[in-house]
C-alpha cells in the first residue's frame, strides 16, 4: 500500500501554551492511502479521555462512489473474512470491534445537525449518513482509535461532516470537509479561525500577567 497523505485535525482547545487543556474528543488524523486496485482508503482516527458517546458522519458525493457499501447489510460489523479488507467501507469502535471482543455498536439512525434529512441511516454508494454509539461497556480512553474506514473511488468528489461526543460534553464538530480524488480532506478554515482567536486570547492573558 502507498500512503498518500496523513491529514491532522485538532479541536479548538489546543496547547497554545503549557497549561491549556486539550478537548476530550479529538480527531487525531485522517490517514489516506491507495489500495491495490487504486481506490483511496480513508481511516478516521480519534483520541479521547472520557466516555465515548455518539459519533455521526454525513458524506455526499457529486462524483465517484463509496466502495464496499453493497457487500454488507450491517455497516457496523462486517462479517469475516472481509472485516480487514481495504475494499470495504464501515464504521467501527476501534480495531477490535470485529474480533468479538467489543459488542456491536448501536445505530440509532441518520446523523442529526450535519445537514442530512434525518430518519434511518443511509449507507449507499453516493451517500453515507449515520449515527453510531457503543453498547456497554463504553470505552473511556482511546489513542489512535479507529472510528471508521471509508473507501472511495479515485475520482470521488464531494463533502463530508463529522461529529463526536464525549461523556463530559466536550465534543468535536467539523463541517464542510472536502472529498478530492477520493481523499477525505479535513476543513481547516473554521477551526483555524477559532484556534487563532483562542491563541490570541491566551497571548493577551499572558501579556497582562
Amino acid at each position: 500500500m502507498h500512503k498518500i497523505s496523513s491529514l491532522s485535525v485538532v479541536t479548538a482547545l489546543v496547547f497554545c501554551f503549557s497549561g491549556v487543556a486539550t478537548a476530550t474528543v479529538t480527531q487525531r488524523e485522517v490517514v489516506t492511502f491507495t489500495n491495490g486496485i487504486g481506490n483511496a482508503v480513508n481511516r478516521l482516527l480519534i483520541d479521547f479521555d472520557n466516555q465515548l458517546g455518539t459519533s455521526q458522519l454525513y458524506l455526499t458525493l457529486t462524483q465517484g462512489t463509496v466502495v464496499g457499501t453493497q457487500v454488507v447489510d450491517n455497516p457496523v460489523r462486517p462479517k469475516a473474512p472481509i472485516a480487514a479488507s481495504d475494499n470495504l467501507s464501515y464504521i467501527t469502535l476501534g480495531e477490535d470491534t470485529f474480533t468479538g471482543l467489543v459488542p456491536t455498536a448501536l445505530t440509532p439512525g441518520a446523523s442529526s445537525g450535519l445537514g442530512g434529512p434525518g430518519g434511518t441511516f443511509v449507507w449507499e454508494p453516493t451517500v453515507l449518513d449515520i449515527a453510531w454509539a457503543p453498547n456497554p461497556p463504553v470505552p473511556t480512553d482511546g489513542q489512535n482509535f479507529l472510528a471508521a474506514q471509508i473507501v472511495l473511488s479515485s475520482d470521488a468528489v464531494g463533502e463530508w461532516n463529522i461529529n463526536y461526543t464525549s461523556g463530559d460534553g466536550v465534543n468535536f464538530l467539523m463541517l464542510g470537509g472536502e472529498v478530492l480524488g477520493g481523499a477525505m480532506v479535513p476543513e481547516p478554515g473554521t477551526l483555524s479561525l477559532v484556534l487563532l482567536g483562542l491563541c490570541a486570547i491566551v497571548g493577551g492573558l499572558r501579556r497582562r500577567r
